[in-house]
């Protein structure tokens, strides 16, 4: 009888363990989300920029290039910081810089909002020019 008195106090203890610790938990999950949808954002801005770059440093349009790399992420600003001359010297580069914004998506935004906002990921990619 004694045994059966203990288990009952426990199930209360175990109720109370658990609602203290799932909160804990579900925030470290959503925090291992949304590092990794940042994570993976910042490599595809960086793959993006370096595309820019290239077109550019080829003669082609790397506004559009560098927005078709970043597709699966939505809208990025893209700059042309420079431009290849039409007779590039040795060490004339082209330069491209894209932005994204990225917002979470998980609750963990209600933290970061407090915290810091969106985060604007950067990247920029140089090239040398061709002749």
């Amino acid at each position: 009888m004694a045994r059966r008195r203990n288990t009952r106090r426990d199930r209360g203890a175990t109720a109370v363990e658990a609602a203290l610790v799932l909160p804990i938990v579900l925030m470290v999950v959503f925090g291992i989300i949304d590092f990794g949808r940042l994570l993976n954002a910042q490599i595809v801005v960086s793959q993006a920029a370096r595309e820019g770059a290239r077109a550019e440093a080829v003669g082609g349009n790397p506004v559009a290039r560098a927005t078709d790399a970043a597709g699966s992420l939505g809208p990025v600003a893209v700059g042309v910081g420079a431009a290849c001359p039409a007779n590039p010297g040795a060490n004339a580069a082209a330069s491209v810089t894209v932005t994204f914004t990225f917002q979470f998506i998980t609750p963990v935004v209600a933290l970061a909002d407090l915290v810091a906002g969106p985060i604007n990921v950067d990247a920029r990619g140089v090239m040398p020019c061709r002749g």
